[in-house]
């Protein structure tokens, strides 16, 4: 990655901006960004992506859009895809209130432009999409692999009750509003320039969903960068998010709001199987099941 980022910038400065599911260099000197991505992710997923972005910016959203290097947008980097793109200099708000209200209402305002991309997305590799059948698959494995520890057995079968009703519950897409999503609405993802426009980052989750579970993610985000209490905000930020999208949400979509948001936070305790210390995993996951039981109560 190094020898890679010499070829493109000789002598700069770089400095590693880390990131969970790509590997990501900025060059300073010549204000780029090397991203080198995990091998798992296809160079079809990254197009898509790369048109995504364009759409985006083609309304005016500042966001990234891929700069060719060797007349490619999408390049190897030993064994992985990579792409090089601008920096653009960005500051995410503190976690608050009012920093969680602007958040909704910028995903709200992504979410009306990414409707009307026609072109074709491959879906993620790894997403915080669950279905209630995928739950309990999950689930299935994490039981596996606790199932000698009595205290985070108990917890599975809490958990694996709650997955049930998430399956009872299930309003099927073709009866919501679906259309490309940015999947990860949080204030690290949706800053602001220094001038205070909004900058769409980190489009790994982004996939043709529907648009009520875009929703979901950003309301689990700012219960958890908030706590408990944050509950008592939620019909605000839900208009907040319609007046971005301009449009209301559709009766099916508000059925549908409570099942997601609790399939969502169900997701990272079921899956806890996978982790190398899969008790220890699962144990730190017990506010998971907390707020899924909010969710389901609605």
């Amino acid at each position: 990655m190094l020898e890679v980022a010499e070829r493109i910038a000789s002598g700069s400065e770089v400095r590693d901006l880390g990131g969970h599911f790509s590997l990501n260099l900025h060059l300073r000197e010549p204000g780029l960004v090397l991203r080198v991505h995990q091998p798992f992710v296809s160079r079809q997923r990254l197009l898509g992506l790369q048109a995504v972005r364009r759409h985006l910016a083609s309304v005016g959203v500042q966001v990234a859009v891929a700069i060719p290097w060797e007349g490619k947008t999408v390049f190897r980097c030993a064994d992985r895809w990579a792409e090089l793109e601008p920096y653009i200099p960005h500051e995410a708000a503190t976690p608050s209130a009012d920093a969680c209200t602007a958040v909704l209402s910028d995903l709200g305002t992504i979410d009306r432009h990414l409707a009307t991309f026609t072109g074709q997305l491959t879906r993620p590799v790894i997403a915080t999409w669950a279905t209630g059948s995928a739950l309990r698959r999950w689930l299935a494995a994490t039981r596996d692999a606790v199932a000698a520890d009595r205290d985070a057995s108990h917890l599975v079968e809490q958990l694996v009750a709650q997955s049930r009703t998430v399956a009872r519950r299930w309003v099927p897409a073709r009866d919501l509003v679906c259309q490309v999503i940015h999947g990860d609405g949080k204030a690290n993802n949706l800053p602001r320039t220094g001038a205070g426009e909004l900058v769409a980052l980190d489009f790994g989750f982004a996939a043709r969903r529907p648009r009520v579970h875009d929703l979901a993610y950003s309301l689990n985000w700012a219960i958890a960068v908030l706590g408990p209490t944050a509950t008592d905000q939620i019909p605000v930020w839900i208009k907040t998010f319609e007046a971005g999208t301009g449009s209301r949400l559709t009766s099916a979509e508000l059925r549908a709001l409570p099942v997601l948001g609790a399939a969502i936070a169900l997701y990272r305790p079921a899956v806890s199987g996978y982790n190398p210390d899969p008790v220890n995993d699962l144990m730190n996951q017990t506010g998971s099941l907390q707020k899924a039981a909010w969710w389901l109560d609605q």
